[in-house]
């Protein structure tokens, strides 16, 4: 699953993203369509962060970011 998070303020999350990357845990892909990047979970980034089947173990500034990313999301449209 790809999930969009739109405007990136804050340095540390873009940070841990770029950290999750090296060890492919996570996975960026520009959308040609509209221009975006789009962050993903890969298959071994999903079986390190649910290994008790728990979303307790996701990185607090990736749950931060797409928090943020969906209250801008419902209060702009």
């Amino acid at each position: 699953m790809m999930m969009v998070i739109h405007g990136i303020t804050r340095g540390k999350t873009l940070t841990l993203l770029h950290e999750l990357e090296r060890p492919k845990y996570v996975t960026q892909e520009k959308d040609d369509k509209d221009k975006t990047y789009k962050w993903g979970s890969t298959p071994k980034g999903a079986r390190a962060w649910f290994p008790m089947h728990s979303p307790a173990s996701i990185p607090a500034g990736i749950v931060e970011a797409v928090s943020i990313s969906k209250s801008a999301a419902e209060s702009e449209g």
